[in-house]
This record gives C-alpha cells, sequence and structure tokens, in this order.
C-alpha cells in the first residue's frame, strides 16, 4: 500500500496560478504539499470454538473497522504523444518494472535543475527493470499546443541531454493523476501494471538522493513481486511427490492378514504330542 501525499487543487488554474507558483521557483520546489494517511481495515476472530459441535457459523464472531480496505490506486487509460510527436498510451508501463513519473513545465526552475540529473539516471538502469517519463504541464495546458512552449520543451530536453519521453496530458491523464497537483515539480512510481506505488515525492532533488529513492521503490516492487504464490504446477509436483512417499511407507509395511497366520513353530506347537494322545486313548 502506498503512502501517497493527498493533492487537492486543480492544475489547470488560470495565469494568477502559474505566476503564483513561478514565485516559489527560488525553493526547493514549486509548492508545497500536505501528508495524510489512511487506516486500513482489520479482521479479528474474537472467540474460536473448541469442539466441532461449536463450530457453526453463528458462534464465530468477527469485529471489523467501518472503513474498508481501498483498491490499488491506478494511473488509468489515456492516449496522447510525447513532444516529438510519437503516440504514447498506458502501455508504456508494462516497458519496466518500475517507472518513475516526473511532472514538471518549463517555467519551473527547479524542475529545470534536476532533469539532468534525471538524465543520467535514466541511462544508468535497465530499462526493463527501470524508466523515467517526464509529464510536461504548459505545452498543451489550453488543449491546445503552444508552439513556443513546445519548442523550449525541445530545447530543455537537448540541453540536458534527457532521451526519457516528455509526454502532454490528455484530458483522462487530468482527471486521474494531474487534476489535484498543485506543487512542482512532482514525482511518484508506478509498477509494470500501471498500479501507482510507493510515495509521491514533492520538490526537486540531486542524482544522490534520488537514487536512493529510486533502491528503496524498487526494493518494494521486488518484495511484492517475491511474494507471488507457488503455481499450481509446482502444487502439484509437491502432492504427488507426498502420494508417492505413502505408498512406499505402505509396502514396507506387513500385510495384516498375513501377521494374523501362525507361524510354523505355532502350529506345530497347537498338534497334541504323542503322550498326549495315550492319554486320549
Amino acid at each position: 500500500m502506498r503512502n501517497r501525499n493527498h493533492r487537492s487543487i486543480r492544475i489547470t488554474a488560470a495565469a494568477s496560478l502559474c505566476v503564483g507558483l513561478l514565485c516559489t521557483s527560488l525553493l526547493t520546489g514549486c509548492g508545497s504539499k500536505n501528508t495524510d494517511s489512511k487506516e486500513t481495515s482489520r479482521l479479528e476472530t474474537s472467540s474460536v470454538p473448541s469442539t466441532a459441535e461449536e463450530s457453526s457459523a453463528e458462534e464465530l464472531s468477527f469485529e471489523a473497522t467501518s472503513e474498508p480496505v481501498p483498491e490499488p490506486e491506478t494511473i488509468g487509460a489515456f492516449s496522447t504523444c510525447d513532444v516529438n510527436g510519437n503516440p504514447v498510451t498506458e502501455e508504456i508501463f508494462a516497458n519496466s518494472e518500475l517507472t518513475m513519473v516526473n511532472i514538471f513545465a518549463t517555467w519551473c526552475g527547479p524542475c529545470i535543475n534536476e532533469i539532468p540529473h534525471l538524465a543520467e539516471l535514466d541511462k544508468e538502469y535497465d530499462p526493463e527493470e527501470f524508466q523515467i517519463v517526464g509529464i510536461i504541464l504548459d505545452v498543451n495546458e489550453t488543449g491546445e499546443i503552444n508552439q513556443e512552449r513546445l519548442e523550449l520543451a525541445l530545447t530543455l530536453a537537448e540541453l540536458t541531454g534527457a532521451e526519457y519521453p516528455f509526454i502532454m496530458p490528455d484530458v483522462n491523464l487530468y482527471l486521474s493523476v494531474l487534476m489535484d497537483v498543485y506543487s512542482i515539480p512532482e514525482t511518484f512510481f508506478v509498477d509494470k501494471n500501471g498500479v501507482i506505488v510507493g510515495d509521491s515525492y514533492v520538490g526537486s532533488r540531486d542524482k544522490e538522493q534520488w537514487q536512493a529513492i529510486i533502491e528503496k521503490e524498487l526494493s518494494n516492487v521486488r518484495s511484492t513481486s517475491a511474494e507471488t504464490p507457488v503455481n499450481a504446477e509446482a502444487s502439484a509436483a509437491e502432492s504427488a511427490e507426498s502420494q508417492s512417499n505413502a505408498a512406499d511407507s505402505a509396502k514396507s509395511t506387513p500385510d495384516a492378514a498375513d501377521s494374523a497366520k501362525p507361524t510354523p513353530d505355532a502350529a506345530d506347537s497347537a498338534k497334541p504330542t504323542a503322550t498326549e494322545k495315550e492319554s486320549l486313548q
């Protein structure tokens, strides 16, 4: 279960919001964020029957919290393109075990300052294990592409050495993950199934700081994958082996009928002796 910060103000605000955010770019990030936490529900058995006769449904009592376990948050389906015109959908996340999603804008100083660090990290990892995707907010924020900002984004990618995609969000991305963002840069992580995992990070960081965070999130994803139950074939093999051992054990045990037969000595001892015969006559 991820512990993501709550986001509550729409990112598609008018120019006044952009000016306010720009003024804060001298700080670590272009804004701040409050953190809230959610309780997960638990189920406890309050009494357990002691005999088979007591094991009825009525005699089992359970105590549960009122809040259900939340469903995993997914990034959802979308269809857009990057700043180079290449089509991009949610399938991009299936390419890697973990994807770092970095939300930024061309006018955000801290956003631009950390892109060279992200570019280096993106090249150092196996893409099947880890990748970075940038979501650029100010190229098509009005629903139409701003050519001047598009050119600026392309120049930014070239100057920083960023080879990972800068994608322009469609309406589905705005509604699913961007609608409540009010501080940038903001970064979160998505697994290969499109599920948002781990923590959400507000503010810029350098390469070493990001590398520590990436390793932590990768470790969590690996741990989750390792908890996958044993497959059906392995279970069937174990069951067959158990049955074979039981059969071998049964063969080594003397048959009950054979053990009931008298031994030769026992049969002879049951016959009357010569003396006993004379006595009987």
